[in-house]
């Protein structure tokens, strides 16, 4: 299942990784700028070692590491070029596994405790395994015991506050809500959990923590939740029709809109705006936006400017402007650069420098330079991945307690 990663999207974001210092300037209508498509650069190597190294170097405060799940229950550390956005591996955490297949992974915005859901069989209960971060070196310490899930469990997010997490359950057709402690980031189920939904196949929740949003593969739709104080949800009317077989969704930063990744029909990306009183979705005129493929995975830059959508079987990344005020999409003029094979998941630097994006049959992240004021992607040298990488999630170390 394809993971949003992106602090408020695949995924939730995590704060410290979705605001940054510099937001690149707002357009209104397609820029003239083309997207550049380089030759498929060759794989940077990278140290793989099987565990977390001791000798793991310690980062500089406020310093980016990214961390990427595969298949094969493993979280690979790299660090953040803050300059040429290249990533260094730092080291391999595995997963434990009798959690199963990992499949999805979150990050608390104080990047304190790192989150992987996992699933031995998609009809059985998953579980999801804790991990705290040295907020030092960014490396990974498993914590004991594991939290069990729903059904089929396909997606996670922790919400803006650091209090809550919440898991969609695919066959359980259900997302399941947690109470976070802050102080050992363990998991407590909270009352009313799991909530009830129609086939959950990804989530997201806004940048106040006040609403989620729950695509349903099976019907369709995206469904509207309030989120309460205790962490609860509560269901905000009838789920909003999408286009075909939707499985990612993403909220842009600002809270104004939420983009639903269409895999069906020729693939396409649903837009509404939310009303910011109760939370309702508002089909944007125009929507669903046809991408002519399947898009994958989503992600937006921080001030909402452009979105962009990691295609397959085309293996591409096409970029969109948002435009201001409607949030409806434009496509960005010229030929979308290519990606590795197969891509499953997508995400931003914290000032919106670089974007990454994960592919899991040839085992590589893809990088690429933004053109803040174009939004064009410039293709860099790729890197190693973990096996088969399904999600790729990047913090900022040194943030505030959660």
């Amino acid at each position: 299942m394809p993971t949003s990663t992106m602090g408020l999207g695949v995924t939730a974001t995590p704060t410290s990784v979705t605001t940054p210092t510099v937001a690149p300037p707002r357009l209104t209508s397609t820029p003239t700028a083309i997207i550049t498509t380089t030759t498929t650069p060759s794989v940077t190597s990278t140290s793989s070692p099987s565990a977390t190294p001791t000798s793991t170097p310690v980062l500089p405060p406020g310093g980016e590491v990214a961390y990427v799940l595969g298949l094969a229950s493993t979280i690979r550390t790299y660090g953040v070029d803050p300059s040429t956005g290249t990533l260094t591996s730092l080291g391999d955490t595995p997963v434990p596994a009798a959690a199963g297949m990992p499949v999805a992974l979150a990050l608390t915005p104080s990047a304190s405790f790192a989150y992987v859901v996992a699933s031995v069989d998609p009809n059985v209960n998953g579980d999801v395994v804790t991990f705290s971060i040295d907020p030092a070196t960014g490396s990974l310490t498993l914590i004991s015991g594991v939290t069990l899930t729903g059904q089929g469990p396909s997606a996670i997010a922790v919400d803006p506050t650091g209090r809550h997490l919440y898991v969609a359950n695919a066959t359980g057709s259900s997302v399941s809500a947690y109470s976070i402690d802050p102080a050992t980031g363990g998991l407590s189920s909270i009352p009313g959990s799991p909530f009830n939904t129609l086939t959950a196949a990804a989530l997201a929740i806004d940048p106040s923590g006040s609403f989620a949003y729950v695509v349903n593969s099976g019907s369709n739709t995206v469904t509207a939740f309030a989120i309460e104080s205790s962490g609860a949800l509560r269901p905000l009317g009838a789920a909003s029709p999408t286009g075909s077989a939707p499985q990612a969704v993403i909220v842009d930063p600002a809270g104004r809109f939420v983009y639903v990744a269409n895999g069906g029909s020729g693939g396409s990306i649903s837009a509404f705006s939310i009303d910011r009183g109760t939370g309702a979705l508002i089909p944007i005129v125009g929507s669903p936006f046809f991408t002519g493929n399947a898009p994958q995975v989503l992600a937006a830059t921080s001030g909402t400017e452009f979105l962009y959508a990691a295609t397959s079987p085309e293996d591409e990344v096409r970029g969109y402007n948002i435009v201001t005020g409607s949030g409806a999409l434009v496509p960005i003029s010229g030929s979308p650069p290519s990606t590795g094979h197969l891509p499953t998941a997508i995400a931003l630097d914290a000032l919106d420098r670089f974007a990454y994006v994960a592919n899991e049959a040839d085992g590589t992240i893809s990088i690429y330079a933004i053109n803040s004021t174009s939004g064009v992607l410039t293709r860099r040298p790729d890197v190693a991945a973990p096996t088969a990488p399904v999600a790729i999630t990047i913090a900022t170390l040194g943030s505030a307690a959660d």
